[in-house]
């Protein structure tokens, strides 16, 4: 028979009340420089050594609900929000890119990115979409056999290839 004992942690709580711009936080990444990302319902809030830096409109995020983040081999941050598409942070700026009409415009809300190859996959409640960061354009997928259009929730690699999983029809 095995019990469990108490242990004694040291945490802290970041909260709306002593920092981060809302608890409703829907990712949270660290960067290739430690810094910790947290993507919530009212915009970005990063922690680094000096505190904590909060990212809204004046810094071009033009939405606010950021569900995903994740860094590019060149080290962009690339932040996926539960609509009106991407952004990249570059110069402590972002750059909105709007997902296409084709992928559900404006009203399609980003699950996940997958930084894979030269590209940026992105799983939406919509489908997949493919973006070029070198050219900043998205891509049409075109495949015969597959036009997937519902929720795609995660990415996973295997063997040099690109997977990902679905809400209701499992993986491809």
């Amino acid at each position: 028979t095995y019990f469990a004992t108490g242990f004694s942690y040291n945490t802290r709580n970041y909260t709306a009340k002593n920092g981060i711009l809302s608890n409703s936080v829907r990712k949270i990444f660290i960067d290739n420089t430690h810094r910790v990302w947290i993507g919530t319902d009212n915009g970005v809030s990063c922690m680094t050594g000096n505190g904590i830096v909060n990212y809204i409109y004046s810094h071009g995020l033009t939405h606010h609900r950021i569900w995903e983040i994740v860094q590019t081999p060149d080290s962009t941050l690339w932040f996926g929000s539960h609509g009106r598409g991407l952004y990249r942070f570059r110069n402590n700026r972002f750059t909105h890119f709007p997902l296409p009409e084709s992928s559900g415009g404006e009203n399609n809300a980003i699950r996940k990115n997958k930084s894979f190859g030269s590209y940026l996959y992105i799983g939406s409640k919509q489908g997949l979409s493919i973006f070029d960061p070198a050219t900043g354009k998205y891509i049409p997928f075109r495949n015969e056999t597959f036009n997937y259009r519902g929720q795609i929730l995660d990415f996973f690699e295997y063997k040099t290839k690109l997977y990902f999983l679905t809400h209701q029809d499992g993986t491809f």
